[in-house]
């Protein structure tokens, strides 16, 4: 049980870093909308969801020795969507800025890149013009 623990630990520190993200540009961009504040809601219940998943076998059944670790946990399938869940906050929030970016000033424009290029948690995207 252990090991699904500290599995989980780093994605619910803060509940989910890209959706984390994701619903802090859709407030500050002033881009809500009640579609998207509903996708919001649906996206922590599915956040909840897989936190309360982590302590059961599904989520990792097992830790076997491998690759010279003793304790190597075997991915379980909600692990699986757990780590596809993080793409489409990500995927949306470079969208949602990229949306922005077309129509702002060139020092805003600027500051939207750095944005871009600075953040881990949006698939490593780094694009400087």
């Amino acid at each position: 049980m252990m090991p699904s623990f500290l599995s989980v630990s780093p994605f619910f520190l803060e509940p989910s870093p890209p959706l984390r993200i994701f619903h802090v540009i859709v407030e500050s961009l002033d881009v809500e909308t009640p579609r998207r504040r509903c996708y919001i809601k649906i996206f922590y219940v599915i956040t909840l969801l897989l936190l309360l998943s982590a302590p059961t076998p599904y989520f990792i059944p097992r830790v076997e020795p491998r690759g010279g670790f003793p304790y190597w946990p075997v991915p379980g399938l909600i692990i699986h969507f757990m780590f596809v869940f993080q793409i489409f906050p990500s995927i949306w929030t470079i969208f949602l800025i990229r949306k922005k970016e077309s129509r702002a000033s060139a020092l805003t424009q600027n500051k939207f890149e750095v944005a871009l290029g600075c953040s881990p948690c949006w698939l490593g995207r780094s694009h400087y013009k």
